[in-house]
């Protein structure tokens, strides 16, 4: 009967070892199936992983005063955020330089290598 046990434990021992082992980071993230569509929450070494199928989407959804956190960030505020506000701001003003230099450039022709190295200094600093 001891024997019996014994060899029961080392039976299971020797299988959930090497099942833990045979599972590896690259088989959890990339599924037999690539057309697959089901989505997985994982759990691996104290990482949560969300994985949507093939075609679908990660959505969050909250209620009325609630909140999601990335490390002290809710980012639910982002579009009020004021460095997000400078951003924006910054990519319009860019976006109307960039508007000027094609414009230069239509009614100038692209002959003048000067004005292509204009150009390509103001792409640069925008």
């Amino acid at each position: 009967m001891v024997q019996k046990i014994v060899f029961y434990a080392i039976f299971v021992y020797i299988f959930y070892v090497n099942l833990i082992d045979t599972f590896n980071a690259q088989q959890v993230f990339i599924p037999d199936d690539v057309e697959d569509t089901r989505a997985r929450l994982l759990m691996l070494d104290g990482n949560m992983i969300f994985h949507a199928g093939r075609g679908k989407n990660i959505t969050f959804k909250v209620n009325s005063g609630s909140s999601i956190w990335f490390g002290n960030t809710d980012i639910l505020t982002l579009p009020d955020n004021a460095e997000v506000i400078k951003i924006r701001q910054l990519m319009a003003t860019s976006s109307e330089q960039l508007s000027s230099v094609r414009q230069i450039i239509s009614e100038n022709g692209v002959k003048d290598d000067q004005l292509k190295a204009q150009v390509d200094q103001n792409v640069v600093k925008v």
